[in-house]
C-alpha cells in the first residue's frame, strides 16, 4: 500500500445501491483483480442501510441522500487519491484482470498515439531544442555514428540505430521538399486486413491457418492538400507557407504541438505557484486543482487524445497489446473471418462457437446485472422485436 504521502497507483470506487446486497462479493472481485498493484478501494453506500461483512482494507463512506450512483461516484472520486481512479458498482463482479488492464490502458499507449501524432512529419526536432527548423539538419549531420552515442535519439531519423547519410536525406526532403512527406507521413493507415485475423475456410466453413498481411500496418500516402491540412494542424499557420489565407477573418491556426508545450508548461507553473512542486509529485486532490485552473480547451484536447489513443487501432502508436479494446470487451476488426463464415459444402454459414450471432457469446458475463437491471433489458428487447435467448 502507499504512505499517506504518496498517491497510490489505483483507486477504485465501489457505489452500492439499494440494499446493498452482494457488495461483499463485488469488493473481493476487486481486492483479487487489485493483487499486486498499489491500489485504494473505497465503498461509498447510502447511510443506514447493513452491509455484510467487507474484507479488510476496503475503506466505508457513508452518504446522505441523493443515492444514485452517479452522486456516490462523485463523493467517492473526491476521496480517491490514485493516479488512475476506475468506477464500479456494487452489483457487478470484476473480471481477475480488470484492474491491470484498466491501470495498464491508462498509463500505456496512449501518450504513445499522442507523441506519434505530434511527431508525424518525418525528422522533425532532431536535436531535440523544440523547434523544427534547419538547425535539425546540422545536428544529424554533426552526430555521424551510433545512435546510442547521440545526445538526442531523434537524430536516428529512419531508426536503423545509426545516424547516416539517409537519415540527413530524409531530413533535408521534411524540411526543404514536402514531397518526401507525401509518402511517409503516418497519418491514414492501410487496409483492408490486419494480421489480426484468419482467412475463413470456405471448403470446412471454420477459421483457417492462413493470415493476411497487416496492410494497417502501411500507411497511405497523402495528397498535397491532406498534406498541408496536416501540417498546419500539427505545426500551425506560421509554419507552413500559405497556409494561412482564412487568418485575416478566423485567426491563425495555432499547431497542437504549440498547444501541448503551452498547456503543459501551464500545468506546470500552475503547480510552482499553487503548491510549489511539479505536476507529478502532486497529490491527486492538488492536481485535480491544478487541472481545474488550467485552459478548459487544453484539457478537453488531451482527454479526447486520451481516449483515441487507448480504442485506436494499434498501428496508430496507442491501444497496446489491444488492452483498450480488452477493456470495453471491443473485437477490434473482424476481418477477414467475420462472424458467420459460408460453408461451400453445406450451402450455409456457420456461426463462429467462440462469437456466436443466435445464443449469448461464451466469454461474456452478465452476472453482475442485477434481477430488476436483466427484467428490464428482457422486455426492452422483446419492445423492438429482438430474439428471446434461453439462458446458458
Amino acid at each position: 500500500m502507499s504512505s499517506p504521502s504518496q498517491p497510490p497507483q489505483l483507486s477504485v470506487v465501489i457505489a452500492v445501491e439499494g440494499s446493498g446486497t452482494g457488495t461483499d462479493d463485488a469488493a473481493r472481485a476487486v481486492q483479487r483483480a487489485c493483487r499486486g498493484l498499489d491500489a485504494e478501494i473505497r465503498v461509498v453506500h447510502p447511510r443506514g442501510i447493513a452491509l455484510d461483512a467487507l474484507p479488510p482494507g476496503v475503506a466505508l463512506t457513508p452518504v446522505d441522500p441523493p443515492n444514485r450512483v452517479p452522486h456516490l461516484w462523485a463523493t467517492g472520486i473526491g476521496l480517491a487519491r490514485g493516479r488512475v481512479i476506475a468506477l464500479t458498482t456494487g452489483h457487478f463482479r470484476v473480471g481477475p484482470e480488470w484492474a491491470r488492464a484498466l491501470v495498464a490502458t491508462i498509463e500505456a499507449g496512449a501518450a504513445d498515439y499522442i507523441d506519434a501524432m505530434l511527431a508525424f512529419v518525418p525528422a522533425g526536432d532532431a536535436n531535440c531544442d523544440g523547434v523544427v527548423s534547419a538547425a535539425d539538419l546540422t545536428a544529424v549531420s554533426a552526430l555521424q555514428g551510433p545512435a546510442s552515442d547521440a545526445p538526442c535519439a531523434r537524430a536516428d531519423v529512419d531508426g536503423s540505430g545509426a545516424i547516416d547519410a539517409t537519415d540527413a536525406g530524409l531530413v533535408r526532403g521534411a524540411l526543404f521538399d514536402p514531397s518526401t512527406q507525401l509518402q511517409t507521413a503516418r497519418v491514414f493507415a492501410g487496409g483492408p486486413f490486419s494480421d489480426r485475423n484468419p482467412f475463413p475456410d470456405a471448403t470446412t466453413g471454420a477459421p483457417s491457418s492462413r493470415f493476411p498481411e497487416n496492410d494497417f500496418a502501411t500507411f497511405l500516402p497523402l495528397t498535397r492538400l491532406q498534406l498541408m491540412s496536416w501540417r498546419v494542424q500539427v505545426l500551425g499557420t506560421v509554419a507552413v507557407p500559405g497556409s494561412d489565407f482564412n487568418a485575416a477573418i478566423v485567426g491563425p491556426v495555432i499547431g497542437l504541438r504549440d498547444r501541448y508545450r503551452a498547456g503543459i508548461a501551464e500545468i506546470e507553473a500552475k503547480s510552482q505557484a499553487m503548491f510549489t512542486s511539479r505536476f507529478t509529485a502532486l497529490t491527486a486532490e492538488q492536481q485535480d486543482a491544478v487541472l481545474a485552473a488550467i485552459d478548459a480547451d487544453f484539457l478537453i484536447l488531451v482527454t479526447n487524445h486520451t481516449l483515441e489513443g487507448l480504442f485506436c487501432v494499434p498501428e496508430y502508436g496507442g491501444n497496446k497489446n489491444l488492452i483498450g479494446w480488452t477493456l470495453i470487451g471491443y473485437d477490434g476488426d473482424s476481418q477477414p473471418l467475420g462472424y458467420s463464415i459460408f460453408n461451400e459444402t453445406t450451402m450455409t454459414y456457420n456461426e463462429r462457437p467462440d462469437k456466436p450471432n443466435s445464443t449469448p457469446d461464451p466469454d461474456e458475463d452478465f452476472s453482475g446485472m442485477d434481477q430488476a437491471t436483466q427484467d428490464l433489458l428482457k422486455v426492452l428487447v422483446r419492445v423492438v422485436g429482438g430474439p428471446h435467448f434461453p439462458p446458458p
